[in-house]
């Protein structure tokens, strides 16, 4: 996007109106206060890419505060069951995505469910943590198919802590997940 300025002279040019913002894999070693930057996985082909300002004025450690840009996510189309009853890996495991930075994400999940006399549920395993049931989404009614999906809002989360969706069934029949996703926003990031 660009913006029409005109300078001193009275002459009009082209500005660019979102700044120069470095561009990489990882964040400037001794940021200022206001400089923007884009973080990507891969400079090449990048599967995200987030805008970052750091924010010196900040309360907070960690004081790259997301402004912008497309979300990490992952998904894994394939219909696959599980008779587990415990969070288990289903036979594709995942969609996982590792976290590059220290700091505050909004997680993202979801899952097509099908089941018949069984109840299915989806969590994410955050990092080292054990699956839990606060991370979850459920399908309790028997003969249910249909999508289930949550935003976990912020959760705070360790450089490379892997984020890995795991599945669990409320009975002895089998449920499958098909079209799994997750997608991984920063909120702030050290």
């Amino acid at each position: 996007m660009t913006q029409q300025v005109i300078s001193s002279a009275g002459a009009i040019k082209e500005s660019n109106s979102f700044g120069n913002a470095g561009y990489g894999t990882s964040l400037p070693a001794s940021p200022t206060d206001g400089m923007e930057y884009i973080l990507v996985d891969s400079v090449t082909l990048p599967t995200y890419q987030w805008r970052l300002r750091y924010n010196t004025g900040s309360s907070n450690t960690d004081k790259w505060e997301f402004v912008g840009g497309i979300p990490a996510g992952v998904e894994i189309t394939t219909g696959e069951a599980t008779s587990s009853s415990s969070y288990a890996d289903l036979a594709t495991a995942g969609p996982s995505f590792t976290v590059p930075r220290a700091g505050r994400y909004m997680i993202a999940f979801g899952a097509d469910i099908n089941q018949g006399t069984a109840g299915g549920k989806m969590a994410v395993k955050l990092g080292a943590a054990a699956t839990a049931d606060n991370e979850m989404v459920i399908a309790a009614l028997f003969n249910f198919r249909g999508t289930v999906a949550r935003t976990l809002p912020s959760r705070t989360l360790a450089a490379s802590d892997v984020l890995k969706c795991q599945y669990l069934n409320t009975s002895s029949a089998s449920t499958t997940f098909t079209g799994r996703f997750l997608t991984v926003t920063p909120i702030r990031v050290s």
